[in-house]
C-alpha cells in the first residue's frame, strides 16, 4: 500500500519536471552569492529527535505542533532536503518570512492547482506569502495548531530533487478546521546549497471536519 501511495503522489511530478527544465535553461547559477553552510544543516529550534527506526519527528515550534511522519530519502542529499523542508515549515508555522526566503531560489515559483495561478519570481513569491504568514502565527487571525507531513519521499537527480508528500494542517481562530493537500517541491543546488525552486498543491477542507 505505502508503495502505491509513493506512486500516487509522484504523478504531480510529471508536470514539474517540465516546468523546472524551463527555468534552468533561462537561468545561471548566481556564483555572486555568498554560501552559508548552516543553512543546509542547521534544524529549527524545537525540532525533535527523529525515531530511530521510521525518522519520523514531532516538533513544538512555537504553539504549533510539526510531525514528518516516516519521510523516505534516497540518498544523504535527499535527507538535506528533506532537514530544510522541515525548516521551511518551522519558518512557515511562526510567520518568519524573512528565514523562509533564505532557502528560496531567485527563480523560485508557485502554483495553486485549484485557481491554476502560477507565481513566478522571488518577489512575487514573497508578496504573495506576506500575504498569508501573518495569518498563521501565533498572534494571527487563523494560527497553525498542528502541521503534519506525511511520508515525504525526496529524490535527487543531479542538481535538482523533487519532494512529493501529503499535508494536514489544523488552524484555529473564530473558525476553526483542517485542510488537506497533496505536495509536490522541488529544490536545486546551486553552489552546493539546497535552495526551494517551485512549490505546486492545493489546499481543501477535510471533509467533515
Amino acid at each position: 500500500m505505502k508503495s502505491n501511495h509513493h506512486y500516487s503522489l509522484l504523478l504531480p511530478a510529471l508536470v514539474v519536471w517540465s516546468m523546472v527544465a524551463i527555468v534552468k535553461a533561462a537561468s545561471l547559477p548566481d556564483t555572486t552569492q555568498p554560501t552559508t553552510a548552516t543553512l543546509v544543516s542547521k534544524p529549527a529550534a524545537g525540532a525533535g529527535k527523529p525515531d530511530a527506526n521510521t525518522g519520523t519527528t514531532v516538533s513544538k515550534i512555537g504553539k504549533c505542533v510539526i510531525s514528518c511522519i516516516d519521510p523516505h530519502a534516497c540518498c544523504e542529499e535527499s535527507k538535506k532536503v528533506i532537514g530544510i523542508l522541515h525548516n521551511l515549515l518551522a519558518a512557515y508555522t511562526v510567520g518568519d518570512l524573512k528565514a523562509y526566503e533564505e532557502y528560496l531560489d531567485d527563480n523560485c515559483s508557485m502554483f495553486e492547482e485549484g485557481t491554476k495561478r502560477l507565481i513566478a519570481g522571488k518577489a512575487s513569491v514573497m508578496s504573495e506569502l506576506r500575504k498569508h504568514f501573518n495569518d498563521f502565527n501565533a498572534g494571527g487571525s487563523t494560527p497553525l495548531v498542528n502541521l503534519t507531513i506525511d511520508q515525504p519521499y525526496a529524490k535527487v537527480t543531479n542538481d535538482t530533487c523533487v519532494v512529493t508528500f501529503s499535508a494536514m494542517r489544523e488552524i484555529g481562530g473564530a473558525a476553526p478546521r483542517k485542510e488537506q493537500a497533496q505536495i509536490t517541491d522541488v529544490f536545486i543546488k546551486r553552489d552546493d546549497q539546497w535552495k526551494k525552486l517551485h512549490w505546486s498543491g492545493k489546499w481543501e477542507p477535510v471533509s467533515g471536519k
